[in-house]
């Protein structure tokens, strides 16, 4: 008998520009790579850039999030919902809130925490619990909380951890279940930070992706 092997289908888009057609492509048919960019500076992504380094990961996670198979799917596995509400919470756009909220989060005392399994919420603070330390360590730099994605905290927890930013995507894949035949990657694994740039017509050159898609207006006639 002839075992006909699985087609590889390899997609390389950003984190959401995709994201509402993933169920057109069935993992139980397909070997999927899902290629993301790492130059998206905009949003939270921004502040852990600032502070900690490393490349752009709000694409990565955003990804990661989508792949998480619906509870109905894994009935024995309670809390895959409650990951995946964790992994997608953002903090509050107040600054006092905000610092408030990562606090009760840290202390694993926060609501968010009730829909997480035990075992698995020790596993996922104590990442969580590491970034909050490296953030005490550059206290100078004043690290802004408002709107930061938990999601994209945690990926950070596991790449100063560990050292490396697939560790972190691999250990949330296993996590929560996600097949073993979908792999996700950045389109660089490094802890440098690296920016897309564009070239203008009068040579002016803009740099970051953020910049790029929310340019800023210079008015030449301004004193």
């Amino acid at each position: 008998m002839v075992v006909e092997r699985m087609k590889n289908i390899t997609v390389i888009s950003g984190g959401t520009a995709t994201n509402h057609i993933l169920d057109g492509f069935d993992s139980n048919k397909f070997n999927i790579n899902y290629i993301l960019p790492v130059s998206d500076n905009g949003g939270s992504s921004s502040e852990i850039i600032r502070v900690f380094g490393g490349c752009a990961i709000g694409d990565i996670r955003s990804r990661l999030v989508r792949l998480i198979p619906d509870e109905i799917e894994y009935c024995n596995k309670k809390h895959i919902n409650g990951i995946k509400e964790l992994l997608s919470f953002r903090l509050s756009e107040d600054e006092n809130i905000a610092k408030n909220e990562w606090c009760l989060i840290v202390d694993g005392s926060h609501l968010i925490w009730d829909k997480v399994e035990n075992r698995l919420k020790v596993m996922l603070l104590s990442f969580l619990i590491h970034v909050d330390m490296e953030i005490h360590k550059r206290l100078k730099l004043g690290f802004k909380f408002q709107l930061a994605s938990i999601g994209n905290l945690f990926l950070t927890g596991t790449r100063l951890f560990f050292g490396d930013l697939d560790s972190g995507i691999e250990l949330i894949s296993r996590i929560c279940r996600i097949s073993e035949n979908i792999n996700v990657a950045g389109c660089l694994n490094t802890n440098f930070t690296y920016h897309i740039a564009a070239i203008l017509e009068n040579g002016g050159i803009i740099r970051g992706q953020s910049q790029i898609s929310h340019p800023v207006v210079i008015d030449n006639n301004s004193d």
